[in-house]
């Protein structure tokens, strides 16, 4: 498989994306204060976001320096712009896949199946942040069935009400299975 790079839109031809998911910096000549300055090709090195996406530093003809995320350059590059209420969806699921095969426009229902069937959506006590077990929430729905009260079920599992309100509600953790 050939790579092809093609010139970034808006950018003047300064930055190329290439269908490997790379993004370089163009040859060229820039005027700086008062004198000239030659502008080497180079590969720029992306780092990983806060997102888990793969991330540049893109400056504009205007001067101003922007951070993109790599799979936004290379779609729009190849595939043109995004259509209104769509995204860009990674076919297999890996932020890092920046591979112009692996990217396609989708809307946001579509990128949350498709997340969903990579087991990339993460829920329940898999979630960094949760205080709950899925034990926990069985105890708490076996407390609500016996009547217990919302206040007294938070107390005893150190979150709030409204916490216990969602659980009965099916607000969150809808997805778990009662208990046998």
């Amino acid at each position: 498989m050939t790579e092809i790079w093609k010139d970034i839109p808006d950018y003047d031809g300064f930055y190329s994306a290439s269908s490997f998911g790379r993004i370089r910096s163009n040859k060229r000549v820039v005027q700086a204060s008062n004198r000239k300055m030659n502008i080497r090709e180079k590969i720029l090195r992306a780092s990983v976001g806060t997102h888990g996406y793969l991330v540049v530093n893109l400056a504009h003809k205007s001067g101003k320096v922007t951070n993109r995320t790599v799979h936004t350059i290379v779609a729009e590059t190849f595939l043109g712009p995004c259509p209104a209420g769509q995204e860009v969806l990674h076919g297999d699921g890996v932020r890092v896949n920046c591979i112009l095969g692996n990217l396609h426009y989708g809307t946001r229902l579509e990128n949350v199946i498709e997340a969903q069937a990579h087991g990339m959506h993460i829920k329940g006590e898999k979630v960094g942040n949760s205080k709950l077990k899925e034990s926990d929430v069985h105890a708490i729905r076996n407390c609500l069935t016996a009547g217990e009260g919302v206040v007294m079920i938070a107390q005893k599992h150190g979150v709030t009400h409204a916490a216990i309100i969602n659980i009965r509600k099916r607000r969150s953790w809808a997805w778990l299975e009662e208990s046998k």
